[in-house]
């Protein structure tokens, strides 16, 4: 499934299946991102295929000068040496590195509880809803538990992201031979 959001100065991939441009024929495509009043050209480089399937990366370099976010358009650029035609259009929303937080909601909830119970939550932080309840209303107490609870699902979370799997237990019996 193709991104729906690009984060100027991370890389993006997209994939694509086009039945009429194979890259055994010699075909190869580039993508346009237009959008704002600006467009950015994406080589063919930057385009890999096998077969009738493609693979396009939107390079960290191609993203990390733009100012302006919002909707843009990628599209896609086929070509058979001779003959250039947009074999697709995607619409994706761009969105500027400086303005976006990347952290996760339990990320967030995390720092937020660390920071009350160290007295130095700033009103944002301090009126972050946990469990229902403003963190600045939780009692000590259920402000440490919290912060167990959220260090929990963070590790998952860190660890999902790594690739690293829950740890499955294996039962195990040994008979005297």
């Amino acid at each position: 499934m193709n991104p729906e959001t690009i984060i100027c100065g991370i890389a993006a991939i997209f994939k694509f299946t086009f039945a009429d441009y194979s890259e055994t024929d010699g075909c190869s495509i580039s993508a346009r991102l237009i959008g704002g009043s600006t467009s950015i050209d994406i080589a063919s480089s930057n385009a890999g295929g096998s077969g009738t399937a493609w693979t396009l990366t939107i390079p960290t370099t191609a993203t990390a000068d733009l100012t302006t976010a919002g909707s843009y358009t990628l599209l896609i650029l086929a070509t058979d040496g001779t003959t250039e035609v947009i074999a697709a259009s995607v619409a994706v929303n761009l969105l500027l590195a400086t303005a976006t937080d990347l952290r996760s909601t339990a990320r967030v909830t995390l720092e937020a509880l660390e920071a009350m119970l160290e007295g130095k939550a700033d009103k944002d932080q301090a009126s972050i809803s946990y469990n229902g309840r403003s963190i600045s209303r939780l009692s000590l107490e259920d402000v440490q538990k919290a912060i167990g609870v959220q260090e929990r699902i963070v590790k998952a979370e860190e660890n999902k992201a790594a690739g690293i799997g829950r740890i499955q237990s294996v039962k195990l019996g040994f008979k005297n031979a």
